[in-house]
């Protein structure tokens, strides 16, 4: 009991980082392009949520067929409340977009710094297709470990030519599903209206 109660007053009244990382925001293609083009990688502020280093905004040049990279920065969770936030208990969540000519994409991230284990970092919300590695080559891994250092490189590494796969079929069904069964979805609102033209077309 004493040794939960030290733990959770120094998460408390502490001022801690959790999970860090330097990321590295890259694409993948199978084949060289016919000409250079610009890829650029974005951090969306709005989810950002309790994060001490959030990364930049960072451009990349494809030349090539592989793997091409531009560096994103130092990127850590918080994992103490300051300041009037909850960070002791909330996710230290994070993302990132890219856009590739006429190709985008986004993946988030939660960033976890347990007591007890690994640090890791895992994904979510992106493409079956999007993977984060420990090295600049493709991998299939949506959760990767880190040393508590920060001082880890990870991957994250966009696919934007893979054909989509059935499980992201099945999420684009599922967000139109919930969308649908919102009380304020405009899809519904639409197909009222066109209810309603109807009647009064009969």
């Amino acid at each position: 009991m004493l040794l939960y109660a030290l733990v959770l007053g120094c998460l408390i009244l502490g001022s801690s980082a959790g999970a860090g990382a330097n990321v590295k925001g890259c694409v993948y293609y199978d084949s060289t392009p016919f000409q250079p083009f610009k890829v650029t990688f974005d951090v969306p502020t709005s989810v950002v949520h309790c994060m001490y280093d959030k990364g930049s905004n960072a451009t990349a040049q494809v030349t090539g067929y592989g793997v091409t990279c531009a560096s994103v920065g130092h990127v850590s969770g918080k994992s103490s409340s300051s300041g009037g936030d909850l960070c002791a208990t909330d996710d230290s969540r994070w993302g990132m977009s890219y856009v590739a000519g006429p190709k985008s994409g986004t993946t988030y991230s939660t960033w976890s710094a347990p007591i007890f284990g690994s640090d890791h970092i895992d994904l979510y919300g992106q493409k079956s297709t999007t993977h984060i590695c420990g090295s600049k080559s493709t991998c299939s891994d949506y959760s990767i470990k880190v040393s508590s250092g920060g001082e880890d490189t990870v991957y994250i590494i966009f696919n934007p030519l893979a054909s989509p796969s059935i499980f992201d079929y099945l999420g684009s069904i599922s967000s139109i599903v919930d969308d649908l069964e919102s009380p304020n979805s405009q899809m519904m609102e639409i197909l009222q209206e066109v209810e309603e033209d109807l009647k009064l077309a009969g």
